[in-house]
């Protein structure tokens, strides 16, 4: 996006980037530009310091302080040779600046490398949300997860705890059983304490992973 309030100075930096085969698009002022933002999201600006209505650097600053507008960089273009304007501009935010009369070569160094920067910036935030994206569908996971264990435990204890209290309860009457069924009562019940203890250990574990053990 290039933003100046002369037209025949946008045309002169089309002119000089044309060999790169860049997009372009143009506003003749900072409230343009603003606006088209909303629009188009380019991913450099070129911005002009000298404008009517609204300067270079009040746009370049509400700019950078927009979260959805501020990671685009800015490479202010300006007559204005001075330290203390060329501090100012970094100060609003802007990523480079060139003086006027604009070098070709120049121009073109500096927009591909902000570019480049830009295209690296991309992929970072690209790589975040899939990596954003993967943390949520492993929490699902767990969550799922720790659903299935509270279940599975729920299902076996109260059964076993039926099978338990009956054998025990039979064993309370074993002078009537043989010896034999005596002893199959007796390794039923072992057998079933066996098991409560593995349910519990299946909770303990699940505890453990989720820190509240």
């Amino acid at each position: 996006l290039i933003v100046d309030d002369e037209d025949v100075n946008i045309k002169i930096i089309k002119g000089m980037l044309a060999s790169e085969n860049y997009h372009n698009i143009s506003a003749l002022k900072g409230s343009e530009d603003l606006s088209m933002l909303s629009l188009n999201r380019p991913d450099l600006i070129l911005l002009d310091v000298m404008m009517p209505e609204m300067d270079g650097f009040e746009t370049c600053r509400k700019i950078k302080q927009d979260k959805n507008t501020r990671i685009i960089p800015v490479l202010m273009i300006t007559a204005l040779r001075e330290k203390e304007h060329r501090l100012k501009a970094l100060d609003c935010g802007a990523d480079d600046f060139l003086s006027k009369p604009v070098d070709k070569m120049e121009l073109k160094i500096r927009v591909k490398s902000l570019l480049r920067i830009k295209e690296y910036h991309d992929e970072l935030i690209e790589r975040y949300e899939e990596i954003e994206k993967k943390n949520v569908q492993l929490q699902e996971l767990e969550d799922l997860k720790d659903g299935l264990v509270h279940m599975i435990v729920h299902d076996l204890k109260n059964p076993l705890f039926a099978i338990s209290g009956n054998i025990e309860l039979l064993l309370l009457d074993k002078e009537n059983f043989s010896k034999t069924q005596s002893i199959a009562a007796a390794n039923c019940l072992l057998s079933c304490q066996t098991l409560n203890e593995l349910v519990q250990q299946l909770l303990d574990i699940n505890k453990l992973e989720n820190k509240k053990l």
